[in-house]
């Protein structure tokens, strides 16, 4: 939308760009980098990965979590806790301050952006 807005000043495009990769490495944390897993290269654990380990152990046990289902279950606590404040932040803060300006620079309506209506 930001591309089809002649009086959009080139920032804003920045700002969606630089919003669109924090939204990448927060989805790398939640699931993991999969292109580099296909070329057998070794990555972190991500949460779904963490989460994945837990079940597939305890999935049917009747024992109770093991030591490793417990630190994987804190871990990705952790990282989620940490991950939803940087998507709270985005989507809440920064996302509704960009479209702001989208609009006022009068961008075409793009899926998931309430439009400003002024009756005449």
């Amino acid at each position: 939308a930001l591309h089809d807005t002649p009086a959009a000043d080139l920032a804003l495009r920045d700002q969606a760009s630089a919003l669109e990769a924090r939204l990448r490495d927060i989805k790398l944390v939640l699931s993991g980098d999969r292109l580099l897993a296909s070329e057998n290269e070794a990555t972190p654990s991500s949460i779904r990965d963490r989460v994945s380990a837990i079940v597939g152990t305890q999935w049917s046990s009747s024992s109770a979590p093991t030591g490793t289902s417990q630190e994987n279950y804190r871990v990705a606590g952790e990282l989620f806790a940490a991950e939803l404040a940087k998507l709270k932040a985005l989507i809440g803060t920064d996302l509704l301050a960009l479209e702001a300006k989208a609009e006022a620079a009068g961008a075409p309506w793009t899926p998931g952006r309430l439009p400003e209506w002024k009756a005449e």
